[in-house]
């Protein structure tokens, strides 16, 4: 499915195809426009922009072929990408980071749910839409929800975020494993090593999470401040992952205007960062 995109011409009245871009953000390259949708330089071109019913014939076809109705297409036009790819996302932490990254999915039109440990914290967030303890004057939107039922906050994620302190990633994923199932890409989001062992998140939930977990693991790291993403401040984080399908999913749901995603595949190097990082 793809996106239809548009450039005004020089005449006011008339619009030209300038690019063409899938749902995943990605672009079609040029060669490809050319062959398809009819945009060749030189005079073929030229000639192409000044006929006006060729082009509107053009769009029509084009708008078939994306199979896009003239609703969505505006609202994508309008940059709401989120359009047809929600999902639930299961957000494991309700300190002020696991908020913002809850917060930023949900704006980009997921159905989250934050798990807590804390009902009270539950209860105040759904009922305000802010968590007022650790992101204060942040508004949630209305589809980013906090329960302390861990079993109901994993029920059906596509997509489960570990935003958990360090020193309890352990017994969270301990609980957590049984309701895990397999595709679901699982994304750290924790700074920081194990008190005990020494660990890093990689080796905790590898050790704690079923077999077939291990390959969907992400890790996100970087120099970033809840307050700031919030408030839609520029920010860029890294996305570690060993396995190249799974690191460039994870890179996609968590883009966006306001925070850039980079890869990487050096897991160890990114979780230390992370860590020292808090030092």
């Amino acid at each position: 499915c793809v996106v239809i995109c548009w450039q005004n011409c020089d005449s006011p009245k008339l619009m030209m195809l300038r690019r063409i871009v899938r749902l995943d953000g990605s672009l079609m390259a040029a060669p490809i426009l050319q062959t398809e949708f009819g945009e060749h330089a030189g005079a073929s071109r030229t000639a192409a922009i000044n006929t006006r019913g060729a082009r509107i014939a053009g769009s029509i076809a084009l708008m078939r072929r994306a199979r896009i109705g003239v609703l969505a297409a505006r609202r994508l036009l309008r940059g709401n990408v989120a359009l047809m790819t929600a999902s639930k996302v299961a957000v494991l932490g309700a300190g002020a980071w696991g908020t913002a990254l809850a917060w930023l999915l949900a704006d980009k039109g997921d159905d989250v749910v934050v798990w807590s440990r804390r009902r009270d914290l539950c209860v105040a967030v759904n009922a305000s839409h802010e968590n007022a303890r650790y992101l204060p004057g942040i508004a949630l939107p209305a589809n980013l929800t906090c329960t302390d039922d861990l079993p109901a906050a994993l029920n059906g994620a596509g997509m489960i975020v570990f935003v958990i302190p360090s020193h309890a990633t352990r017994e969270v994923a301990r609980a957590a494993a049984s309701h895990v199932h397999r595709g679901v890409p699982i994304v750290s989001a924790t700074k920081g090593i194990e008190n005990d062992s020494l660990m890093f998140m990689d080796e905790v939930l590898a050790q704690e999470l079923p077999a077939h977990a291990r390959d969907q693991l992400a890790f996100l790291s970087g120099p970033s401040f809840a307050k700031e993403l919030a408030n839609r401040l520029p920010t860029a984080v890294v996305i570690a992952a060993r396995d190249a399908g799974v690191r460039e999913h994870v890179m996609k749901r968590f883009h966006t205007a306001y925070m850039r995603t980079y890869a990487s595949d050096d897991v160890p190097g990114v979780e230390c960062g992370g860590a020292l990082k808090n030092v």
